[in-house]
């Protein structure tokens, strides 16, 4: 719902720190900082694993949504401050990391776990044009409100609407298919 590319943190990011560090050092800075969050994706996934075969895939999933939304809130309120710290913008680009890995791990676990047999390629397929339909339209959205309004109420705005979804997934808790 509010999904967004993680290519609009490197912008945020550079924004940020442009004034204390000049446009080419925030921008490497930037880039260094998402270097750390695919990083993190990477030396998260197997644990996600763990942690969704002990206590199941789709509360993890929705741990995992939190933190994209966490990611939204905390990007709209180090704008809304002109906060350029550092270590806070790594703390983003940290929980973004583990927002990832969460969601690539067990978004296709939990669709399968609410399908049936007979419709799960074409759920799978579903789940990816929807993915990618819709972090296509949200990043669009997200530029075009920072544009027009400000970067703080654009991923302010993204928060709510994965916040909302996060809560919508979190009521699924009981559904399963019977195959």
């Amino acid at each position: 719902t509010g999904d967004y590319s993680h290519s609009l943190l490197i912008l945020a990011a550079t924004q940020l720190l442009t004034s204390s560090r000049g446009a080419v050092g925030a921008a490497q800075m930037a880039g260094l900082l998402y270097v750390g969050r695919n990083l993190v994706q990477v030396l998260a996934s197997y644990p996600i694993g763990v942690l969704a075969d002990r206590y199941g895939s789709l509360p993890v999933l929705v741990i995992g949504y939190t933190l994209g939304g966490l990611t939204a809130m905390m990007t709209a309120l180090v704008f809304a401050f002109a906060i350029n710290d550092l270590l806070i913008l790594g703390a983003i680009f940290f929980i973004a990391g583990l927002y990832v890995a969460t969601q690539e791990a067990l978004e296709s676990t939990v669709t399968a776990d609410l399908v049936t047999t007979d419709t799960l390629g074409i759920s799978y397929g579903a789940l990816g044009t929807v993915n990618g339909t819709a972090k296509f339209v949200s990043s669009a959205a997200i530029g075009l409100l920072w544009t027009t309004v400000s970067p703080g109420f654009s991923f302010g705005l993204a928060a709510l609407l994965m916040f909302g979804g996060t809560i919508m997934l979190a009521r699924l808790r009981g559904a399963r298919v019977s195959r």
